[in-house]
């Protein structure tokens, strides 16, 4: 398992035994998200667990119905669980994070089969939301603080280019890979990066995975990286996506009554 050691990959699995059990619930999958899961952790990264559960039958053929979600803290860590029937209502409006967690390769159980051959996530929403999350971070994080390049900001940058890179990736009409080297390599020989901002982002990836201890870009990297961040968000602004028609939800009704009984 990539970014995450032996040691607490065990440690995590024996915690979502404790929660299979305190809430009574059967955990279907789990996986690491955040730095992480997008492929720019360094030592100080935080653990991002998510899972998907499902109840007992019974919890849902009642008046009284159960909460969606599971919060859990174990002193350090932090877990995040999410119900089927809240993940497949997610599913059928193309929900961008449900996307993340199943593309995910960093696993510590089970798989998503079980959403197999349901209706593709729609491209024009995946592209607004990452426009969207690019366009908002960027502004809480960054905006005055160009070219400061602290541990946060640093992060804010990658954050800034890996949502960028999904958008233009989507734009394409391509499924956009959720780690960040893996949407480099789309643009390996593409003239809308080039060869001198292409290495200068490498080199930025790699000065925050050393927490920010290697060689990071020069004022010039910086400065080259800064101007495509802030010349997409603009794209990424004025785009003002098609609403598009959902798919039939009696699909995901059905896939529902499958797992539960």
């Amino acid at each position: 398992m990539e970014n995450v050691t032996a040691e607490m990959f065990d440690y995590i699995n024996q915690q979502l035994d404790k929660i299979e059990k305190e809430y009574g619930v059967e955990i279907l999958y789990c996986i690491e998200a955040g730095s992480r899961g997008w492929g720019f952790n360094n030592d100080e990264s935080d653990y991002d667990v998510r899972f998907i559960f499902k109840r007992p039958l019974k919890d849902y053929l009642t008046i009284n119905s159960k909460k969606d979600t599971i919060d859990y803290f174990d002193g350090e860590l932090d877990f995040v669980g999410w119900d089927i029937t809240k993940v497949l209502h997610l599913h059928w409006k193309s929900n961008p994070n449900l996307r993340e967690w199943i593309k995910q390769k960093n696993v510590y159980r089970g798989d998503c089969d079980f959403l197999n051959n349901l209706p593709e996530f729609n491209k024009i929403t995946l592209k607004y939301h990452y426009g969207s999350l690019a366009y908002n971070n960027w502004r809480r994080n960054v905006i005055g603080k160009e070219n400061e390049m602290t541990k946060k900001v640093t992060k804010t940058y990658l954050y800034a280019i890996r949502c960028i890179l999904a958008w233009i990736v989507l734009d394409d009409g391509n499924d956009a890979p959720i780690e960040i080297d893996e949407l480099m390599k789309y643009f390996i020989d593409d003239d809308r990066m080039g060869t001198r901002l292409f290495a200068d982002i490498l080199m930025l990836i790699s000065y925050y995975k050393s927490n920010c201890e290697k060689s990071k870009p020069d004022e010039r990297g910086i400065e080259n990286i800064t101007h495509f961040i802030v010349t997409y968000l603009e794209i990424l602004k004025a785009d003002k996506p098609k609403i598009e028609e959902l798919p039939d939800i009696e699909i995901f009704n059905k896939r529902l009554r499958e797992i539960l009984l």
